[in-house]
Order: C-alpha cells, then sequence, then structure tokens
C-alpha cells in the first residue's frame, strides 16, 4: 500500500475506504488523514467521520474550509506527508485537475490517470470516443453548449432535450426540458450545480428518449487486463430528478432473466469491455448505456470512479470463490499491482438489490432538512442483509449519542445504502421489504423508506426488471406513496 493515505471525501464512501484499508492491514498509526468541514460538525461532534473515536480509524481528522478546495486540501495532505489521495465518488473524483496535481507533487491518485480522466470524465470527448468505436450514441451535441447557441442546438436536436453536465455525474448533473422557454433557467441550473460539484459549469445537449431503462456495466482495468463484474439495472429513479433510487445487479444467465434479456446484457458488457481496451485505463469505473423499448442500446457515459451502487455487484461476484471488495481492488490497482485473476475466475450467484435511503420529502421529491434524534438500523445478516451508513450505527449504537444529528442539504441527501442479497429475484425483494420494516428513525424526519417499500409492493414492479423503465416511478408515484403510506401507518415509524 502507498502510505498514509489522504481520503478526500465524507460519509459512506469515506467509511467504507477506511474499512477497505484496515482490511489491507493498514493500521491507525499509519493513517489514513480525513478532512471535515465546519459544516459537517453541528452537534454531533464530527458528523460526516462519527466513528472518529473507534480505534481502528484515523486520529488524523483536521478541518477544512470546502472539499471541492483542492490546493488546501493538498496543502494538507503533505503536511501529513500523504503518499497518496482517495477521491472516493463526487467531489474532485472526476477531475483530471485535480488527478494532474497529485501526480505533479508526487501523491499517488487512487483512480484513472489525469489522461484517462480527461478522456472518460469528459462526456462530450467520451461520447466522441464511443462513436468512433462504432458504439451507438444518443443524438445530440460533441462539444459544450453555451447560452447563445444552445437554443438552435435544441432545435436541431428537437425536444424535449436533456442538459446535461460533461464532469458531473448522477441525476443531478441533468435536466430534461420540453420546450424553448424552459431552456435558459434550466442551464444556468445545470451549469451552476455542476461547477459547485466539480468545479466545471460546461454542459451537452441530447435527445432525451423515453421509455428507456439505465443499464451500467462494472468493469475493471489493469492497465492491460480488462474485466467485468456483471452489470447493475439503476431504472429505479427519483421522479422528475433523474437520481437513482433503487439498483440491482444483473448479470448474464442469471435465474429469472430470459434468454433475450441475458443476451442483451452480454452484448452491453462485449461493448463496454471494448470501450475500456481503448484507452490506457487503470482501475474500476461504469459503462452506462441507455436501452429502448426495442433493446437497441445507446452509449450515455463511463464513470471513471467508484459508483455508490458499487455494493451490489459485491454482493453477488465472487473472484476464485470469495466475496470481492471494490474499494481494495482501487488500492491495490494504486500500489501497482496486477490483477492476479481473469475473466474466468469470476463467477455471480443470487440477486441483489440497493435501496438509498434519503433525506426527501416524497410527495414533492425535493431533499428534506433531516435531524435525527434516533437511529436504529435493520438487523444486519452477513452476505444476506447489509448497510453502508458512514457510520450512523457506530454513532449511535456503542457511542450511544444522545442529541440531534443533522443530514445536512449541503451535500448529498443520501445518509445510507441498504443492500440485500436472496437466491431470486422475489426473494430479494422480500428481504429488503423486511429490512425496510425494520429501520427506526426518530426526529424530524422524512426518508425514503417508505416510497421504496410501496415501489417493492407494486404489482408491475413485480414483473421483472425487463418491464421496467426510468418513467416507472414518475407513473406509478400515487399508488406507491398509497403502498408506502400504509406501510407507515402500520408498521413503520418516523417520528
Amino acid at each position: 500500500m502507498v502510505n498514509p493515505v489522504f481520503i478526500a471525501n465524507r460519509g459512506p464512501i469515506a467509511y467504507k475506504a477506511m474499512r477497505a484499508l484496515h482490511g489491507l492491514g493498514v493500521s491507525k498509526k499509519q493513517g489514513p488523514i480525513m478532512p471535515y468541514t465546519a459544516k459537517d460538525i453541528p452537534s454531533a461532534g464530527l458528523l460526516g467521520i462519527p466513528w472518529f473515536s473507534n480505534p481502528d480509524f484515523p486520529r488524523w481528522a483536521r478541518p477544512v474550509s470546502d472539499y471541492l478546495n483542492l490546493q488546501e486540501l493538498l496543502v494538507l495532505a503533505k503536511t501529513f506527508e500523504a503518499k497518496s489521495l482517495y477521491p472516493g465518488f463526487g467531489f474532485f473524483a472526476e477531475n483530471p485537475q485535480a488527478a494532474k496535481a497529485c501526480e505533479e507533487k508526487g501523491i499517488t491518485w487512487v483512480g484513472p490517470s489525469s489522461a484517462v480522466l480527461e478522456l472518460c470524465a469528459d462526456k462530450a470527448r467520451a461520447k466522441k470516443l464511443a462513436f468512433a468505436l462504432g458504439v451507438p450514441v444518443i443524438p445530440g451535441t460533441f462539444e459544450p453548449v453555451r447560452l447563445e447557441n444552445a437554443l438552435q442546438e435544441a432545435a436541431r436536436i428537437g425536444y424535449p432535450v436533456r442538459i446535461k453536465s460533461i464532469s458531473a455525474g448522477g441525476g443531478r448533473g441533468q435536466a430534461v426540458v420540453s420546450e424553448p422557454g424552459q431552456l435558459k433557467e434550466a442551464m444556468q441550473r445545470i451549469a451552476t450545480m455542476s461547477q459547485k460539484l466539480t468545479g466545471d459549469d460546461r454542459v451537452i445537449l441530447e435527445k432525451h428518449l423515453e421509455p428507456t431503462r439505465h443499464i451500467e456495466v462494472q468493469f475493471i482495468s489493469d492497465g492491460d487486463k480488462v474485466l467485468h463484474f456483471g452489470a447493475r439495472n439503476c431504472s429505479i429513479q427519483i421522479p422528475g430528478r433523474y437520481q437513482k433510487l433503487m439498483e440491482k445487479a444483473v448479470y448474464p444467465g442469471q435465474s429469472g432473466l430470459s434468454e433475450k434479456e441475458s443476451q442483451l446484457i452480454q452484448n452491453i458488457i462485449d461493448v463496454a469491455v471494448k470501450f475500456v481496451k481503448g484507452v490506457n485505463y487503470r482501475g474500476v469505473g461504469t459503462f452506462e448505456v441507455l436501452v429502448d423499448k426495442e433493446n437497441n442500446f445507446y452509449f450515455m457515459e463511463v464513470n471513471p470512479r467508484i459508483q455508490v451502487e458499487h455494493p451490489v455487484t459485491e454482493m453477488v461476484a465472487r473472484v476464485k470463490g470469495k466475496e470481492i471488495d471494490l474499494i481494495e481492488e482501487q488500492f491495490k490497482l494504486a500500489a501497482g499491482l496486477s490483477l492476479d485473476y481473469d475473466q474466468t475466475d469470476i463467477t455471480f450467484v443470487g440477486h441483489s438489490i440497493q435501496a438509498r435511503i434519503i433525506a426527501m420529502d416524497f410527495d414533492t421529491f425535493m431533499p428534506f432538512a433531516t435531524r435525527l434524534k434516533c437511529y436504529k438500523p435493520p438487523q444486519l445478516i452477513p452476505g444476506k442483509v447489509r448497510l453502508e451508513d458512514g457510520g450512523l450505527s457506530y454513532l449511535f449504537g456503542e457511542r450511544g449519542f444522545r442529541g440531534e444529528y443533522p443530514i445536512s442539504m449541503e451535500y448529498d441527501p443520501m445518509f445510507a445504502q441498504l443492500i440485500v442479497w436472496n437466491e431470486d429475484r422475489l426473494g430479494a425483494m422480500s428481504e429488503l421489504s423486511k429490512a425496510l420494516i425494520n429501520y427506526r428513525l426518530r426526529g424530524k424526519v422524512k426518508t425514503s423508506i417508505p416510497f421504496i417499500y410501496g415501489l417493492l409492493h407494486n404489482s408491475l414492479y413485480g414483473l421483472g426488471d425487463e418491464h421496467i423503465f426510468t418513467d416507472f416511478t414518475a407513473k406509478e408515484a400515487d399508488i406507491i406513496r398509497a403502498i408506502g403510506t400504509n406501510m407507515a401507518d402500520r408498521e413503520y415509524r418516523e417520528i
């Protein structure tokens, strides 16, 4: 390992990175180093790093003004003689300037090189490469669009049009407009959000295809071998916000998949591997596509980083019969190691679903400023029910925290990921449903839990992934809310 490691992130991904380092034998004496901001501290002590007093985790935590203040972060990293920097997801994870600054200062960037980031994290350049490789792409622009030529480009493409940040991943960096009068405000909003999240305000325009399914391939490469860990169906999204709400692991030959769907997944994987082989990629990443009703698929983007939803892949993938930790793999590759396994060593078992536990009002689908007084997650079962909550369980459990824990609206309102596994899809749905019922939260609370429960019990969702498109939650929102409200009244409590 390249120690000590500077973890330039917060919350669940920072916690998991520390756990991965601990699993690789990195002791508290060796680091890691952890920044935090004043917005992360209210009454919880160290919001975002509530595990601070845990002897397995770092004593080297220091304040910074902002997670996007690159120079300040690098000065802190050098002060503590960090040998590597782990970006996680969000913030600088896809920023080639951040990776280049680390390379120039002799700090190992835990992820693809700055040159690869310049290509893959720039959605316009990645789209050009995909097109050159013969991968179908969504009609739209190949270059960044400014306000002065946006109306002309949108008219050429045809409404509805999707505005997409070049560097910000996820639904927060996208918006769909159906008429010219909406374009200016939406472009300014996405550009501002993108600047805040990544330091880059550039956007492209694409034709908004609907209905579609959103499928992504999890890949890994050591610069020589390119391997995959199957795919994920990310079609369950927050209505109107294009942000993922639930993800499911899928792979060719999975039980319950039709032969046609299984072949589609394999075709997408083959194209993903072809794309990654076209660049000097070293690290983990995802290749994302949209699939229309006729099963035609179109390149969407490559995310050259770890994804929020990676745990669902870890729950079904095995390497030489053992579970995989993709964060550990990132650190191993950063340390210069090569993959010591081949595609034939990777196998898959069962079904896994992830639910994002988000502080949000699901009547309006807007983030909700939540303040937790009590937090009791469902019982965790190794290999079946897993939770990534950034140390909240530790804070309220072993530390017996008393007070109010604010979920900051300055950052992603997702504060936990609940992941389940079962031998078949219906079993995984049942496992997730039981886990949601057994969540206990108290305080000023509104979360995604009742909505996700209602979704699981919607009869159309039970038909299978092949029938679920990204507009499903919007079309079924009233029915889903009604089921979720009934569940909250009877079994689950947000007090």
